[in-house]
């Protein structure tokens, strides 16, 4: 085989090996910052339907209703369980 030929095979192998390395490196970059941003989103919506039922629980004992705190107890020991995710 000549020099050349091995030459070219090498940088080939070589173009081969880094494509699958930055293919690697991006996948999991992208990946660990997708997930990041959904615990974001997951944290803030957690907080604002938790503030929610706060709120209707609050206007409801104001108002008289009261049938609605065996409810209110399920939802809100719902919302304070947090299990990690992954």
């Amino acid at each position: 085989m000549s020099l050349r030929r091995r030459l070219v095979v090498g940088m080939l192998v070589l173009l081969v090996v880094g494509l699958i390395t930055t293919d690697v490196v991006t996948s999991s970059s992208l990946r660990s910052f997708l997930l990041g941003r959904l615990d974001e989103q997951i944290d803030v919506t957690q907080s604002q339907a938790y503030t929610y039922i706060t709120q209707v629980y609050q206007r409801d004992l104001l108002a008289g209703r009261q049938g609605i705190s065996d409810r209110l107890d399920v939802q809100r020991a719902f919302f304070a369980k947090r299990d990690p995710i992954l």
